[in-house]
């Protein structure tokens, strides 16, 4: 009841700004259109205009192309600077690849298992 009495109040907000908008529309035509059609195209941009950042010296930037520009270098720092982990030594040969589970193997631990349960958690497990 209550999400159905919220919904309506919403609605009539809605309304009462859409009024609003479409008087003043009336009244002052071109220059709020134009204010309306620049705050969508605004709205419709992938992300939202970051409107400060810090450049590489710590000195803050404000203007669009600068922001740009300033992504476009910290992007390129890192991905194109090479890592600085030390690289890997040598490292000690594998002796050969690990044995398969054998059949007799998996009958041996099956009559070491007490309960049904179990037996039925390994038929499951050698399932999969």
């Amino acid at each position: 009841m209550r999400n159905k009495e919220t919904k309506i109040k919403v609605l009539k907000a809605k309304e009462k700004v859409y009024e609003k908008m479409y008087k003043d529309l009336e009244e002052n035509g071109a220059k709020n259109l134009y204010k309306l059609a620049k705050t969508r195209k605004r709205r419709s941009l992938d992300i939202d205009r970051m409107k400060f950042v810090k450049n590489g010296n710590g000195d803050i930037l404000s203007q669009d192309e600068d922001i740009k520009q300033r992504w476009q270098e910290y992007f390129d720092e890192l991905l194109n600077t090479r890592n600085r982990r030390d690289e890997l030594g040598e490292a000690d040969a594998v002796e050969g690849p690990i044995a398969e589970v054998t059949e007799e193997e998996v009958k041996k631990q099956m009559e070491k298992m007490k309960t049904v349960k179990q037996m039925d958690q390994m038929h499951s497990l050698l399932r999969k």
